[in-house]
């Protein structure tokens, strides 16, 4: 049951659950990504918070490559 699911937190305890970055403008291959992308620097904060070194991260709305840069850069499976 979903109702009883409890999200899994692997980051510091105390941390704010309100973040913010900075849009992504320096990295070449970003230049063509649509401006809704978010932030890898985002991606790579929640994939810490929310997974282990060695976890599959999925994410099956993703459109760009956001996601699986910020998995694999923390260490963690993207499937191809």
């Amino acid at each position: 049951d979903l109702r009883s699911a409890q999200n899994k937190f692997c980051g510091e305890r105390g941390t704010s659950t309100v973040l913010s970055f900075p849009k992504d403008n320096d990295a070449e291959w970003l230049r063509a990504a649509p401006r809704h992308m978010k932030p890898v620097a985002l991606l790579r904060e929640l994939v810490r918070r929310y997974s282990k070194p060695g976890d599959v991260i999925l994410d099956p709305a993703a459109r760009h490559a956001g996601t699986g840069v910020a998995a694999l850069l923390e260490g963690r499976r993207f499937p191809e």
